[in-house]
């Protein structure tokens, strides 16, 4: 017969070991409930005849406070402040940094753009000029009342193109003796590099074929048992060696092109330089422009209101005196010729005679 199957009942099944105690397993299950209410699970102590709960305001005050940890909010340095792991501490320490390649490129780009943006302003001001000049074709036939702004029309003419010309100018000094130069060291450097590098390269393959045989020869003397403790130290030394060369090269080959950059940076500064006084020379030129067009006067007498005293010298337009008048005259009619009256003033308007007022004085007094 077949054996009847084993039965197991609940009595033959032991209670598991707890993990914790009692005690244990009940404060950890308060932990729990603490961690998910944090303002809920505090004990009601009697706060006196005021009837206030003290664990209640400490809770309330609790949903408030800020964690000294929580992410974001902690200021790891305001504890270590003067000490060896404050950041400004560490920055100090740290070796000053050195020019690399990628930035050595990133300025030339700068410069670059900041070249075709003065070429683009000198093309700018031309087009401004030719604009000003064709408004000008219109002038002779308008109606001007303050003949003046006729002067400021050509000066405007004449300080735009020299700006112009200026600019133009300054953009050509820039890509010649700033641009151009640190273009092609850049690209010497370059050359430099490839060049190194195929060296260290091949260099770097002789090394490893010298390392393998190395490690060959030391094989098979080791396994005639030919080998002492000697012979295999200096055959350790000669490996270790020749790794550590390879690693050099290795590590020449990723930062040539940093380090060539680096050692260029008084070529870089010698040609900034070059910058600083074609930019000096530039504003100098249209400095020395503007006050030969009469933009500037050294002379003490020299009207606060200078733009009348240029329309003599550019106005394209003779100024004969007008009367102000704000009607517009019929087509075909024109103003009375007063030309030859004394009564009118033919000076700037908004500049006063002091000669004429000290004639009248005198001759208000008798003298």
């Amino acid at each position: 017969m077949p054996p009847k199957p084993l039965r197991i009942s609940k009595q033959d099944i032991s209670n598991p070991t707890p993990l914790l105690s009692a005690e244990q397993a009940q404060a950890a299950a308060a932990m729990g409930d603490v961690l998910k209410h944090p303002t809920h699970h505090y004990q009601r102590r009697d706060g006196g005849d005021s009837g206030i709960s003290l664990d209640e305001k400490r809770a309330h005050m609790g949903q408030h406070a800020i964690a000294p940890f929580s992410a974001g909010r902690f200021d790891s340095s305001a504890s270590v402040a003067g000490g060896p792991n404050d950041p400004r501490v560490i920055k100090a320490r740290l070796p000053p940094p050195r020019l690399t390649m990628r930035q050595y490129q990133s300025f030339v780009q700068a410069l670059t753009v900041y070249r075709r943006q003065v070429q683009a302003l000198a093309a700018a001001s031309e087009t401004f000029v030719r604009a000003l000049e064709d408004l000008a074709e219109f002038v002779p036939a308008a109606y001007i009342r303050r003949p003046h702004v006729v002067g400021d029309l050509d000066f405007l003419i004449d300080s735009t193109h020299l700006i112009a010309n200026a600019h133009q100018i300054w953009a050509e000094s820039l890509e010649r003796e700033f641009e151009a130069p640190l273009t092609q060291n850049i690209q010497n450097i370059m050359t430099r590099v490839t060049s190194k590098q195929a060296e260290n390269k091949n260099q770097i393959n002789s090394l490893v074929e010298r390392l393998h045989q190395e490690e060959d020869k030391s094989y098979k003397l080791g396994k005639k048992k030919q080998r002492d403790i000697k012979a295999l130290q200096s055959s350790l030394n000669v490996r270790m060696s020749i790794a550590d060369e390879i690693k050099r090269l290795t590590v020449e080959n990723q930062t040539l092109h940093d380090t060539l950059s680096h050692h260029n940076m008084e070529f870089i500064l010698e040609n900034c330089a070059s910058g600083v006084r074609g930019e000096l020379q530039n504003y100098e030129t249209i400095y020395e422009g503007l006050k030969k067009l009469g933009a500037y006067s050294d002379s003490s007498d020299f009207p606060h209101n200078y733009q009348t005293q240029r329309a003599g010298r550019f106005s394209i337009m003779s100024q004969t005196p007008t009367i102000p008048q704000t009607d517009i005259l019929p087509p075909g009619e024109r103003f009375p010729d007063m030309s030859g009256d004394d009564r009118l003033w033919e000076g700037d308007e908004d500049r006063f005679d002091v000669e004429l007022l000290r004639n009248a004085l005198k001759n208000l007094g008798g003298d």
